[in-house]
Protein backbone atom coordinates (compact mmCIF):
# COMPACT_ATOMS: atom_id res chain seq x y z
CA UNK A 1 0.00 0.00 0.00
CA UNK A 2 1.20 3.51 -0.96
CA UNK A 3 4.14 2.22 -2.95
CA UNK A 4 5.42 3.85 -6.12
CA UNK A 5 3.37 1.43 -8.23
CA UNK A 6 0.28 2.19 -6.18
CA UNK A 7 0.66 5.94 -6.68
CA UNK A 8 1.19 5.41 -10.40
CA UNK A 9 -1.97 3.32 -10.59
CA UNK A 10 -3.94 5.99 -8.73
CA UNK A 11 -2.72 8.61 -11.19
CA UNK A 12 -3.57 6.42 -14.19
CA UNK A 13 -7.00 5.67 -12.75
CA UNK A 14 -7.80 9.36 -12.21
CA UNK A 15 -6.65 10.12 -15.76
CA UNK A 16 -8.84 7.35 -17.19
CA UNK A 17 -11.85 8.62 -15.22
CA UNK A 18 -11.37 12.23 -16.36
CA UNK A 19 -10.84 11.39 -20.04
CA UNK A 20 -13.70 8.88 -20.22
CA UNK A 21 -16.12 11.18 -18.38
CA UNK A 22 -15.18 14.05 -20.70
CA UNK A 23 -15.77 11.93 -23.81
CA UNK A 24 -19.13 10.66 -22.52
CA UNK A 25 -20.22 14.24 -21.86
CA UNK A 26 -18.79 15.52 -25.16
CA UNK A 27 -20.68 12.96 -27.25
CA UNK A 28 -23.76 12.91 -24.96
CA UNK A 29 -23.69 9.15 -24.50
CA UNK A 30 -27.10 7.74 -23.43
CA UNK A 31 -27.38 5.37 -20.49
CA UNK A 32 -28.20 2.25 -22.52
CA UNK A 33 -24.95 2.12 -24.55
CA UNK A 34 -23.03 2.98 -21.40
CA UNK A 35 -24.66 0.05 -19.59
CA UNK A 36 -23.77 -2.24 -22.49
CA UNK A 37 -20.15 -1.16 -22.34
CA UNK A 38 -20.04 -1.54 -18.56
CA UNK A 39 -21.46 -5.05 -18.70
CA UNK A 40 -18.91 -6.04 -21.35
CA UNK A 41 -16.09 -4.71 -19.17
CA UNK A 42 -17.56 -6.47 -16.12
CA UNK A 43 -17.48 -9.83 -17.91
CA UNK A 44 -13.90 -9.27 -19.09
CA UNK A 45 -12.92 -8.12 -15.60
CA UNK A 46 -14.34 -11.21 -13.90
CA UNK A 47 -12.74 -13.52 -16.45
CA UNK A 48 -9.33 -11.96 -15.80
CA UNK A 49 -9.81 -12.11 -12.04
CA UNK A 50 -11.03 -15.71 -12.15
CA UNK A 51 -8.26 -17.16 -14.31
CA UNK A 52 -5.58 -15.13 -12.55
CA UNK A 53 -6.53 -16.32 -9.07
CA UNK A 54 -7.27 -20.02 -9.56
CA UNK A 55 -5.15 -22.44 -7.53
CA UNK A 56 -4.57 -26.16 -7.83
CA UNK A 57 -6.25 -28.62 -5.51
CA UNK A 58 -5.69 -32.32 -4.87
CA UNK A 59 -9.21 -32.94 -3.57
CA UNK A 60 -10.39 -34.46 -6.85
CA UNK A 61 -8.84 -37.92 -6.56
CA UNK A 62 -10.86 -39.44 -9.40
CA UNK A 63 -8.76 -37.67 -12.07
CA UNK A 64 -5.03 -37.74 -12.70
CA UNK A 65 -4.60 -34.21 -14.04
CA UNK A 66 -4.41 -31.02 -11.95
CA UNK A 67 -7.73 -29.42 -11.04
CA UNK A 68 -7.99 -25.72 -10.23
CA UNK A 69 -10.57 -23.78 -8.27
CA UNK A 70 -11.27 -20.16 -7.38
CA UNK A 71 -10.74 -19.30 -3.69
CA UNK A 72 -13.93 -18.09 -2.05
CA UNK A 73 -12.20 -14.82 -1.14
CA UNK A 74 -12.16 -13.99 -4.87
CA UNK A 75 -15.93 -14.33 -5.31
CA UNK A 76 -17.64 -11.10 -6.48
CA UNK A 77 -19.17 -10.37 -3.09
CA UNK A 78 -17.39 -7.15 -2.13
CA UNK A 79 -19.54 -4.02 -2.30
CA UNK A 80 -17.99 -2.86 -5.57
CA UNK A 81 -18.15 -6.34 -7.11
CA UNK A 82 -21.86 -6.59 -6.24
CA UNK A 83 -22.42 -3.69 -8.63
CA UNK A 84 -21.93 -6.20 -11.46
CA UNK A 85 -25.19 -7.94 -10.53
CA UNK A 86 -26.92 -4.59 -10.08
CA UNK A 87 -25.76 -3.44 -13.53
CA UNK A 88 -27.24 -6.57 -15.08
CA UNK A 89 -30.49 -5.83 -13.26
CA UNK A 90 -30.46 -2.29 -14.65
CA UNK A 91 -30.00 -3.65 -18.15
CA UNK A 92 -32.63 -6.39 -18.15
CA UNK A 93 -35.30 -5.32 -15.65
CA UNK A 94 -38.52 -3.70 -16.84
CA UNK A 95 -39.53 -2.30 -13.43
CA UNK A 96 -38.61 1.35 -13.82
CA UNK A 97 -39.26 2.32 -10.19
CA UNK A 98 -37.07 -0.43 -8.78
CA UNK A 99 -34.39 0.35 -11.34
CA UNK A 100 -34.42 4.01 -10.32
CA UNK A 101 -34.22 3.19 -6.61
CA UNK A 102 -31.41 0.68 -7.15
CA UNK A 103 -29.56 3.04 -9.47
CA UNK A 104 -29.43 5.63 -6.73
CA UNK A 105 -27.95 3.09 -4.33
CA UNK A 106 -25.48 1.91 -6.97
CA UNK A 107 -24.22 5.40 -7.73
CA UNK A 108 -23.73 6.10 -4.03
CA UNK A 109 -21.71 2.89 -3.60
CA UNK A 110 -19.71 3.59 -6.73
CA UNK A 111 -18.98 7.25 -6.00
CA UNK A 112 -18.08 6.64 -2.34
CA UNK A 113 -16.84 3.04 -2.23
CA UNK A 114 -14.76 2.81 -5.41
CA UNK A 115 -12.36 5.67 -4.47
CA UNK A 116 -11.71 3.99 -1.11
CA UNK A 117 -11.03 0.71 -2.91
CA UNK A 118 -8.50 2.48 -5.14
CA UNK A 119 -6.92 4.09 -2.09
CA UNK A 120 -6.75 0.80 -0.17
CA UNK A 121 -6.48 -1.92 -2.86
CA UNK A 122 -6.88 -5.57 -1.90
CA UNK A 123 -5.08 -6.78 -5.01
CA UNK A 124 -1.62 -6.63 -6.53
CA UNK A 125 -0.37 -3.23 -7.73
CA UNK A 126 2.41 -4.70 -9.86
CA UNK A 127 2.33 -3.63 -13.51
CA UNK A 128 3.26 -7.21 -14.44
CA UNK A 129 0.08 -8.58 -12.84
CA UNK A 130 -3.15 -8.76 -14.92
CA UNK A 131 -5.14 -8.49 -11.69
CA UNK A 132 -3.83 -4.96 -11.12
CA UNK A 133 -5.16 -3.82 -14.50
CA UNK A 134 -8.46 -5.54 -13.79
CA UNK A 135 -8.80 -4.04 -10.32
CA UNK A 136 -8.03 -0.40 -11.04
CA UNK A 137 -9.78 -0.17 -14.41
CA UNK A 138 -12.87 -1.91 -13.02
CA UNK A 139 -13.16 0.62 -10.20
CA UNK A 140 -12.50 3.45 -12.65
CA UNK A 141 -15.45 2.18 -14.69
CA UNK A 142 -17.70 2.27 -11.61
CA UNK A 143 -16.79 5.88 -10.89
CA UNK A 144 -17.31 6.86 -14.54
CA UNK A 145 -20.78 5.29 -14.48
CA UNK A 146 -21.71 7.16 -11.28
CA UNK A 147 -20.44 10.49 -12.65
CA UNK A 148 -22.43 9.98 -15.86
CA UNK A 149 -25.64 9.14 -14.04
CA UNK A 150 -25.34 12.10 -11.67
CA UNK A 151 -24.34 14.54 -14.41
CA UNK A 152 -27.22 13.57 -16.69
CA UNK A 153 -29.78 13.62 -13.89
CA UNK A 154 -30.50 9.92 -14.30
CA UNK A 155 -30.47 9.55 -10.52
CA UNK A 156 -32.56 11.59 -8.13
CA UNK A 157 -32.29 11.65 -4.36
CA UNK A 158 -34.84 12.44 -1.68
CA UNK A 159 -35.35 11.43 1.93
CA UNK A 160 -37.06 8.31 0.56
CA UNK A 161 -33.90 7.37 -1.36
CA UNK A 162 -31.79 8.01 1.73
CA UNK A 163 -33.94 5.56 3.69
CA UNK A 164 -33.72 2.97 0.88
CA UNK A 165 -29.93 3.29 0.70
CA UNK A 166 -29.67 3.01 4.48
CA UNK A 167 -31.76 -0.18 4.59
CA UNK A 168 -29.96 -1.78 1.64
CA UNK A 169 -26.53 -1.08 3.10
CA UNK A 170 -27.50 -2.42 6.53
CA UNK A 171 -28.96 -5.58 4.96
CA UNK A 172 -25.82 -6.15 2.90
CA UNK A 173 -23.68 -5.58 5.98
CA UNK A 174 -25.58 -8.14 8.05
CA UNK A 175 -25.60 -10.69 5.22
CA UNK A 176 -21.85 -10.19 4.73
CA UNK A 177 -21.25 -11.10 8.38
CA UNK A 178 -23.22 -14.31 7.87
CA UNK A 179 -21.36 -15.20 4.67
CA UNK A 180 -17.96 -14.37 6.18
CA UNK A 181 -18.79 -16.45 9.25
CA UNK A 182 -19.86 -19.45 7.15
CA UNK A 183 -16.71 -19.41 5.02
CA UNK A 184 -14.48 -18.81 8.05
CA UNK A 185 -16.05 -21.75 9.88
CA UNK A 186 -15.30 -23.88 6.80
CA UNK A 187 -11.63 -22.93 7.00
CA UNK A 188 -11.65 -20.37 4.18
CA UNK A 189 -11.80 -16.97 5.90
CA UNK A 190 -13.25 -14.08 3.91
CA UNK A 191 -13.77 -10.40 4.64
CA UNK A 192 -16.52 -9.26 2.29
CA UNK A 193 -17.58 -5.65 2.97
CA UNK A 194 -14.78 -5.64 5.57
CA UNK A 195 -17.18 -6.62 8.34
CA UNK A 196 -14.68 -9.07 9.83
CA UNK A 197 -11.54 -6.92 9.93
CA UNK A 198 -10.19 -3.66 8.43
CA UNK A 199 -8.92 -3.52 4.83
CA UNK A 200 -5.44 -2.72 6.16
CA UNK A 201 -3.64 -3.02 9.47
CA UNK A 202 -2.88 -0.11 11.82
CA UNK A 203 -5.47 2.26 10.37
CA UNK A 204 -6.11 5.27 12.65
CA UNK A 205 -9.89 4.81 12.91
CA UNK A 206 -10.83 1.41 11.54
CA UNK A 207 -8.95 -1.04 13.70
CA UNK A 208 -9.51 -3.88 16.16
CA UNK A 209 -7.84 -2.19 19.11
CA UNK A 210 -11.12 -2.12 21.06
CA UNK A 211 -12.41 -5.47 19.87
CA UNK A 212 -14.45 -6.67 16.90
CA UNK A 213 -17.78 -5.41 18.22
CA UNK A 214 -16.47 -1.86 18.53
CA UNK A 215 -14.89 -2.17 15.09
CA UNK A 216 -18.29 -3.01 13.57
CA UNK A 217 -19.84 -0.03 15.37
CA UNK A 218 -17.14 2.30 14.01
CA UNK A 219 -17.52 0.82 10.52
CA UNK A 220 -21.28 1.39 10.66
CA UNK A 221 -20.86 4.98 11.88
CA UNK A 222 -18.35 5.70 9.10
CA UNK A 223 -20.73 4.25 6.49
CA UNK A 224 -23.61 6.36 7.81
CA UNK A 225 -21.55 9.56 7.83
CA UNK A 226 -20.29 8.99 4.28
CA UNK A 227 -23.84 8.21 3.13
CA UNK A 228 -25.18 11.44 4.65
CA UNK A 229 -22.35 13.47 3.16
CA UNK A 230 -23.11 11.99 -0.26
CA UNK A 231 -26.86 12.66 -0.01
CA UNK A 232 -26.60 16.11 1.55
CA UNK A 233 -25.92 18.18 -1.62
CA UNK A 234 -28.87 16.55 -3.39
CA UNK A 235 -31.20 17.06 -0.43
CA UNK A 236 -30.16 20.70 -0.08
CA UNK A 237 -30.64 21.25 -3.80
CA UNK A 238 -34.13 19.72 -3.63
CA UNK A 239 -34.98 21.89 -0.63
CA UNK A 240 -33.84 24.98 -2.53
CA UNK A 241 -36.09 24.09 -5.43
CA UNK A 242 -39.02 23.56 -3.07
CA UNK A 243 -38.40 26.97 -1.49
CA UNK A 244 -38.36 28.63 -4.93
CA UNK A 245 -41.61 26.91 -5.89
CA UNK A 246 -43.24 27.91 -2.63
CA UNK A 247 -42.18 31.52 -3.11
CA UNK A 248 -43.53 31.51 -6.69
CA UNK A 249 -46.89 30.17 -5.54
CA UNK A 250 -47.19 32.84 -2.84
CA UNK A 251 -46.58 35.57 -5.41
Amino acid sequence: MFTTSHFLWMGITVLVILITSFLLARFRCPTRPLLTGCLFLCVISELIKTFSNTVETGLFTNVSGPVKFLPVSCLPLQLCSLQIFFLFYQYFSKNEQRKADLNGFMCMCMAVGAPFAILLPNSSVSFSSPVAYQFFLFHAMLIVYAIHQIRTGSVTYSLRNLKIDLVLLLVLGIVSIWINSIFTAMGAPTDFLYTMCPPADNLPYLNLNQGWEMYVVKLTVLAMVLMLLYHMPFLLKNRGRDDVRTASVRR
